[in-house]
């Protein structure tokens, strides 16, 4: 899986890349329920907010990351 669902509110606001898709400093890690430790770490290929999404809103604060390895990562497993 590369895709991530998250709120919008955690990635609405950059730095983005020059092309204003990609979190340029950001990552996700996926696997755990520890933000410290754990899981793998991956980078973030693009972004998508709900086009609804209004700062300070929780109505339509949602969002997709499309997400690639960042280095060797391990097989994850969905937390449920």
């Amino acid at each position: 899986p590369n895709t991530v669902l998250t709120a919008a509110h955690c990635v609405a606001k950059g730095p983005f890349t020059e092309n204003g898709r990609v979190l340029a400093t950001r990552e996700v890690r996926v696997g755990t329920q520890d933000l410290t430790q754990g899981g793998g770490i991956y980078r973030i290929e693009a972004v998508v907010v709900h086009q609804g999404y209004k700062p300070g809103s929780q109505k339509d604060d949602i969002a997709l990351l499309r997400i690639a390895p960042k280095r060797t990562a391990i097989a994850q497993k969905p937390i449920l």
